[in-house]
């Protein structure tokens, strides 16, 4: 009886084994930028059920607040800018540190919608990927994605 492995045995083994990492890394990581996108979705939400909680408490939505409106940070994480009036007034915070940018504005006439929207480029390929999320008296109410991969 033998007892060791042939060259031809092991030789296949690694093949097989390389072929399934390369199959299993790029899968791996597209699961990592998804996840990663989807702080833009939990934070426009909590921007737009802060706003809807204002609206209830003083019959007015809070108009014009923008995080760090330079251009989105992506792969990045930064803390969140406080002090801003605005973000303050809305009492809307993201949890820890945050990948991309947010902006609420106020629209219509009287003011009767609002439209939050988030960006962010997290796998750094110059696309953004961006939320919007518009109110009920909007023309198309709801969300939309702008991003040619989005899911």
């Amino acid at each position: 009886m033998r007892a060791a492995f042939t060259l031809v045995e092991l030789m296949v083994t690694v093949a097989i084994i390389g072929i399934l990492a390369a199959i299993a890394i790029p899968n791996f990581l597209e699961m990592q930028y998804r996840a990663k996108r989807q702080e833009v979705w939990l934070n426009v939400d909590g921007i737009v059920t802060a706003q809807h909680a204002y609206e209830a408490a003083n019959d007015e939505w809070v108009d014009e607040c923008a995080s760090n409106p330079a251009a989105p940070l992506g792969k990045y994480t930064k803390e969140w800018r406080r002090g801003d009036d605005e973000w303050e007034e809305l009492g809307w915070e993201p949890d820890g540190e945050m990948r991309c940018t947010y902006t609420t504005n106020v629209f219509g006439t009287g003011d009767s919608w609002f439209r939050v929207s988030g960006v962010c480029d997290i796998d750094d390929d110059n696309n953004n990927y961006t939320i919007r999320w518009y109110s009920e008296e909007a023309a198309n109410p709801g969300y939309t994605t702008l991003d040619p991969t989005a899911y």
